[in-house]
């Protein structure tokens, strides 16, 4: 683990004779390709402030339940929930800031809940008294899911086919929905629905099993163009083919994958957290990939959950607040190499201080109980929130180009230019190869010689620091017109060229 290192770790300079010529900027990038700002999303809840996420999100997963929405069957509300939530502002508002909204639908209302007398009623099927094993047992779930997508998408519905007082219709403000949070989960989540339940589950919610249930049932039947997403899996892989084979097809548009990086520590005989370099994010990645171009092609893969806890007085597992910047900007960059198309970080902002559970201290801001002492009170940005907002600062704009060899695995160099050409960015950082057993502990830093491909006078170089989104000046050794001598760290440094 990298914290575990830092002190015992040497300095050492691996000077590396690497001279990398400078990739050119497309021609021309086709507008079917997305900028990275369409990349970057985040975790937040109806509370959170939309204006707080613009900095760095172009995407936010918005966490909700079935039973806020319809505590009664029948009795939808948008507007009024829990006497105090607006949905439709709260996604209006992100669509006006140009931030687009994956809703993700979570747990089963008690009424229909398939064991409504158990502690953790909301965590078994939306079947009622049915098996929940064919679509026809989710008929209440399908039409729920064709009245949210009615409303959010931009299909207009004739008012007799909507169950709203208000008969709102394609306000146009959702843009993907979710099909429940982690579904593959166990009983220590709360999840006591089987994959067998959930695949019939998902048939039924996606276009009404195929148009069986009848109009009026399913995402597809409100609006064919709204993406449907899996459950955000915990398992990984092996869920995503456990469901698809279950459900005896892909009813869904997005292959939705969570993962954290832990590795099991044989020394302290626990699980921590390590480097998105060391947690298998990539081998994860690069496997869906695989699986996808073969069993469900043309399905995008978004990694909807990962992040780091970085507070280790309240979660044993955390790793520092440094790490977990550091970590935020290389996992998604590492991820959109790997063959992820979204990637959104895990979470807004911290839970509650008294809370002591794993993933509570994650957030890109503080708990939201611990404001600035002057008035107006508002959210204390972590550094995380920092690196984030610099990373969407310069690369935000940008197309990602790939990852540029420097003959060296540790060392990390990636590609974005802008679609004119006129400037490019990269993003280099260090990271040595994981050997927790290693008698000689590896460096912490590593010096790479740089081809800019133009004077020191179009290049700005640059770290991210707190308090700004425009990075600090870093010193470099400009060895050569166009050639500069850097000393990377696990920090990641921003290399801005500009064009002709």
């Amino acid at each position: 683990m990298a914290k575990a290192w830092r002190s015992a770790l040497m300095v050492v300079f691996l000077v590396l004779a690497c001279i990398v010529v400078p990739v050119s900027a497309q021609d021309s990038v086709s507008s079917e390709i997305e900028t990275m700002e369409e990349f970057f999303g985040v975790n937040a809840v109806v509370g959170d402030t939309p204006a707080d996420m613009k900095p760095f999100a172009g995407w936010v997963r918005d966490y909700n339940q079935w039973t806020w929405f319809e505590p009664e069957n029948n009795q939808l509300v948008f507007t009024n929930v829990m006497g105090r939530f607006d949905f439709d502002s709260y996604y209006g508002e992100l669509d006006e800031l140009g931030i687009d909204v994956l809703m993700c639908i979570q747990r089963t209302p008690r009424w229909i809940s398939s064991n409504p007398d158990h502690p953790s009623w909301a965590g078994f099927a939306p079947s009622g008294d049915k098996p929940g094993l064919s679509p026809e047992d989710y008929k209440e779930a399908a039409e729920f899911f064709f009245q949210v997508a009615a409303r959010y998408g931009s299909v207009t519905h004739p008012a007799e086919n909507l169950l709203t007082d208000d008969k709102k219709t394609g306000l146009g403000i959702v843009d993907a929905i979710e099909v429940m949070n982690e579904a593959d989960g166990d009983e220590g989540w709360g999840n006591y629905k089987t994959i067998e339940q959930y695949a019939a589950l998902l048939n039924a919610v996606y276009d009404g099993d195929q148009g069986r249930l009848g109009p009026g049932y399913g995402v597809k039947a409100a609006d064919p163009n709204m993406p449907v997403s899996i459950t955000g899996v915990a398992y990984g892989l092996e869920s995503i083919k456990a469901i698809t084979a279950a459900a005896g097809r892909a009813p869904y548009d997005i292959i939705n994958i969570h993962h954290y990086c832990f590795v099991f520590d044989t020394r302290y005989n626990k699980r921590i957290n390590v480097a998105p370099e060391w947690g298998g994010l990539i081998e994860l990645l690069q496997d869906t990939v695989a699986w996808r171009d073969e069993n469900a092609p043309g399905r995008p893969i978004w990694l909807t959950e990962f992040g780091w806890d970085s507070d280790p007085t309240l979660c044993s597992e955390a790793v520092t607040e440094q790490e977990a910047a550091n970590y935020l900007i290389r996992a998604m960059i590492l991820a959109k190499d790997a063959g992820a198309d979204k990637a959104f970080w895990f979470y807004f902002k911290d839970y509650d201080q008294d809370s002591r559970a794993i993933f509570s201290t994650c957030g890109l801001f503080r708990n939201s109980s611990i404001l600035n002492p002057e008035p107006p009170p508002v959210l204390v940005p972590k550094l995380t929130y920092w690196y984030y907002s610099t990373l969407m600062n310069y690369v935000g704009p940008t197309y990602f180009q790939g990852r540029v060899d420097m003959g060296n695995n540790t060392i990390y160099h990636y590609r974005f230019s802008h679609k004119d050409g006129d400037q490019t960015v990269s993003v280099l950082w260090y990271c040595p190869e994981y050997n927790p057993r290693a008698r000689v502990k590896p460096p912490e830093q590593a010096e790479c010689v740089l081809d800019t491909g133009k004077p020191s006078s179009q290049v700005k170089i640059v770290r991210p620091v707190s308090g700004t989104v425009e990075g600090e000046p870093v010193e470099a050794n400009w060895t050569g017109e166009t050639t500069v001598t850097l000393t990377l760290t696990a920090t990641p440094v921003f290399v801005i060229v500009d064009g002709e």
